[in-house]
């Protein structure tokens, strides 16, 4: 059955409703079983989806039903201003439409008072919901009804009763491919390429027209695949190398009145390479290994460090939706984020295969790594946990108005914070498991970064329900990691106490220095006494968080185990004697 037939906790491999708490849950140690970082955008949406909210509704057949015309015509003002720029084009040139205007006023409507909202919003969306259904599966499409459709794509409401299905917002996006493949927009690039190098009489008319035909086209491109990438869902939208000839030659002359058109560019770029890199796959055997190795380097990563240089300085550079142009770099450290994860993977189940007689425990899946491999993780895995930082930085370090820009934003947008902010919990969590006292050096900082992500998406909870969702699961994984932290810093401490009347003492373990004993009886050691704080979670035992086993007789502890952090160490300590007396220090006698 292909993924995209699959239900998210089919695909996340779960039996219930995917929560915060279930990503914490253990998992069985059955062969197969399904990682959910291999898809982590496909468990961010799921734990962003909002609640279903049981509630009457009063049909309308029109939108006339349900406002007045002066709140329409307010309501669309306050699209174009608020949340058109998300779109990254301009919609003077559409024509007015029952279907554009519901669903632009089913979005703006976030904006009314608190009591309006919930009086106008469930009756919007119901009737939204009709309305796609009935373009969805007719041939009678227009630009306007293709807009209408990735409007709703891109803002997605809870359902209205527990027994609706909720608005699936991929496909919906899909929706609107197919009724813009109707209207030939698929060839709408080819078609402005051509007009543009022809050396008859077009005019400017003719021009205009088929340049916004790419820009729509390139829009519902963007929305697609940035709802399928990472979640192991295939776009049916395909995209060319011609797709970047339009929109080549901006200037910085042009960034504001063109900006739209330059973070269409940018972001379909930025897509088309993280697509490639999330299709690369790692084969048998230790030439393949460096040469899977050059191709991600060489063809997206290096290539994906090139669009930065010039995506980077555009949130100064520009006076014109500056906040925008932020969020696009976000948009960068996502992409890079989904690839960084997806090869790690790649190498880790590459690891699985090539030793499934191995007994288990006998060691982690990184002590196991031939040196290529080891090299590629270490390298791969800091540069995600750095992109994920990075990511988070500059969604808080803009000044921005929260309540003009960010309240406003796609769900796209708090998909990407919450998955850069779950895996640098997972790095925590490793290193606190498998290097304790690294993460007093590695990621110390973080602690006082996370909870500012989690405020500001607060400042604009009563806004947005995606908003609110995501503080709420950051505020849950920060409270599991900060227990743990406590109640490990707490047995530890009395392990040292009654460690010389349970055996004999040892020596210290050195960073990157085998102990006499193997590393299941370090890690033994190192939970030695240590119960299972579970802040409420039924069955959660703190040594699984995290754990995911691909194949029942290795351990597999996300990506980031003691060998790696030991292997960190050491590179640290070659540049830089002092940082291992930082790192023994912390250490202590229990790694």
């Amino acid at each position: 059955m292909p993924p995209g037939s699959l239900t998210p906790e089919e695909l996340l491999g779960f039996n219930g409703p995917i929560t915060p708490e279930s990503l914490l849950a253990p998992h069985p140690p059955e062969p197969g079983l399904y990682d959910w970082i291999d898809t982590p955008m496909l468990a961010m949406q799921e734990l962003l989806r909002r609640p279903p909210q049981e509630i009457v509704v009063a049909p309308a057949s029109s939108i006339s039903e349900i406002l007045s015309q002066s709140e329409i015509d307010n309501l669309l003002a306050v699209f174009e201003k608020k949340y058109s720029p998300w779109l990254h084009l301009s919609m003077d040139h559409l024509r007015r439409h029952p279907f554009l205007d519901l669903a632009k006023c089913a979005v703006a409507a976030r904006d009314l008072d608190p009591v309006q909202r919930s009086n106008v919003i469930p009756r919007l969306n119901a009737l939204a919901d009709s309305y796609s259904f009935k373009f969805a599966f007719t041939s009678a499409q227009s630009m306007e009804t293709v807009t209408a459709l990735l409007i709703l794509s891109l803002w997605t409401p809870p359902p209205n009763t527990a027994d609706s299905p909720g608005r699936d917002s991929r496909m919906i996006a899909s929706s609107a491919v197919s009724a813009a493949i109707q209207l030939s927009l698929n060839q709408a690039v080819a078609h402005a390429v051509q007009l543009s190098s022809s050396r008859n009489d077009v005019g400017d008319s003719e021009k205009e027209l088929a340049v916004n035909k790419v820009r729509l086209w390139l829009s519902l491109l963007s929305a697609e695949w940035m709802l399928c990438m990472g979640t192991g869902r295939t776009p049916t939208s395909q995209r060319s190398d011609l797709d970047y000839e339009v929109f080549n030659i901006i200037s910085p002359h042009t960034l504001n009145s063109r900006s739209r058109d330059l973070r269409l560019y940018f972001l379909t770029r930025m897509q088309s390479l993280a697509g490639k890199g999330l299709q690369m796959h790692l084969k048998d055997g230790e030439r393949e290994a460096q040469a899977f190795h050059d191709e991600v380097v060489e063809n997206v990563l290096i290539q994906l460090e090139i669009l930065y240089t010039s995506i980077q300085p555009l949130g100064v550079a520009t006076d014109y939706e500056s906040y925008h142009f932020n969020v696009l770099v976000m948009h960068y450290h996502s992409c890079r984020l989904l690839v960084l994860y997806h090869i790690l993977g790649e190498l880790r189940r590459s690891e699985a295969g090539r030793k499934p007689d191995a007994p288990a425990g006998a060691r982690t899946w990184y002590s196991g790594l031939s040196r290529a491999h080891a090299h590629a993780v270490r390298e791969w895995g800091l540069d995600g946990v750095t992109t994920a930082q990075a990511l988070l930085i500059a969604f808080v370090s803009h000044p921005g108005s929260d309540s003009e820009f960010l309240a406003t934003a796609p769900d796209s947008v708090f998909s990407m914070i919450l998955m850069a902010t779950a895996l640098i919990v997972l790095a925590k969590t490793s290193l606190l498991r498998h290097y304790r006292g690294a993460e007093k050096i590695v990621l110390i900082t973080s602690e006082e970064l996370l909870p500012k992500v989690a405020a500001r998406l607060n400042h604009i909870a009563d806004v947005s329900d995606s908003a609110r969702r995501c503080a709420d699961v950051i505020s849950v994984l920060l409270r599991t990691f900060n227990a743990e932290a406590q109640a490990r810093t707490e047995k530890a401490l009395q392990w040292q106490t009654d460690e010389p009347q349970r055996e004999p003492s040892r020596p210290a373990a050195t960073p990157g220095t085998p102990s006499s004993s193997s590393s299941s009886d370090l890690s033994s050691a190192q939970h030695h006494g240590m119960s299972d704080p579970q802040l409420g979670l039924p069955g959660l035992t703190f040594d699984s968080v995290f754990t995911q086993h691909i194949n029942p007789s290795l351990t597999q502890d996300i990506m980031l185990d003691q060998e790696f952090w030991n292997s960190f160490a050491l590179a640290q300590t070659a540049l830089d004697p002092q940082m291992y007396v930082l790192i023994a220090c912390h250490s202590g006698a229990i790694l």
